[in-house]
């Protein structure tokens, strides 16, 4: 007997990874594999429409930022782990009925 197809949005695929690389203490290699992954699936779908670095306060304490902010208020990447990024899709969560096959 074959089983039915299941399918996962892509919305809830971008939200799995966003809320792992700003919440996980694991190491910045596995981050690394759910972005590869997921940059894959976005540009196969064309719904890729960038990254934002995670900064402190976004992460968990005594965790490298994506991105640092100096005293000037400028950017740094000085002692940062970029692998800390959230996504951002193309369309809009609120337009997005695209599903990939799992």
């Amino acid at each position: 007997m074959s089983r039915p197809r299941k399918t996962i949005s892509i919305v809830d695929l971008v939200a799995l990874v966003n809320r792992r690389n700003q919440h996980s203490t694991c190491t910045p290699d596995i981050r690394r594999g759910w972005n590869s992954l997921l940059e894959e699936v976005l540009s196969m779908t064309n719904n890729y429409d960038g990254l934002t670095y995670l900064k402190e306060g976004e992460i968990p304490y005594g965790k490298d930022p994506g991105i640092r902010i100096d005293k000037e208020g400028k950017f740094t990447w000085e002692n940062t782990d970029n692998s800390r990024v959230r996504y951002h899709i193309y369309p809009s969560p609120l337009d997005n009925v695209l599903f990939f096959p799992v």
